[in-house]
């Protein structure tokens, strides 16, 4: 039994550790998202589902929907403060670049969004504190005036 429980042990260490991105957090290297190879891979739904953009950025920004080849297509533009619905499938890929026409960050990207998917890691990501909800606190003793 005690070498099973060694083997345990050794078997947890081996596991590999989440980049932050991948437990929800910001990439490491910067808050910024990177570009992916990833294409769309069309999931067939009954029906499809809306995405909804609202450009907080003090500049304009471009909607473009990443074909199954990976091509960028733009599918709309959006003006700072402007809000925008737009139908997708599930398993399509969007993402928003920046336009800043003269500018070094022009068609910079912004946000990559896969619709409908959750990838799912087998690695160690930092566990909060677990916290029961369920049991209330005990009131505190009062001190003497």
């Amino acid at each position: 039994q005690v070498m099973l429980a060694l083997w345990g042990l050794v078997a947890v260490a081996a596991r590999p550790v989440c980049e932050p991105s991948g437990c929800g957090g910001a990439h490491a290297l910067s808050a910024c998202p990177l570009s992916t190879t990833a294409a769309a891979d069309l999931v067939l739904t009954l029906s499809p589902t809306n995405l909804y953009f609202f450009n907080a950025a003090p500049h304009a920004v471009s909607i473009n929907y990443v074909s199954e080849d990976g091509a960028e297509k733009p599918a709309l533009r959006m003006a700072s403060g402007t809000r925008q619905e737009v139908s997708a499938l599930a398993g399509e890929l969007w993402r928003a670049r920046a336009l800043r026409h003269g500018h070094p960050q022009d068609q910079q990207l912004m946000l990559e969004h896969h619709v409908g998917l959750v990838s799912l890691k087998d690695c160690d990501c930092p566990q909060p504190e677990f916290v029961d909800v369920s049991v209330q606190p005990r009131p505190a003793a009062l001190a003497p005036c």
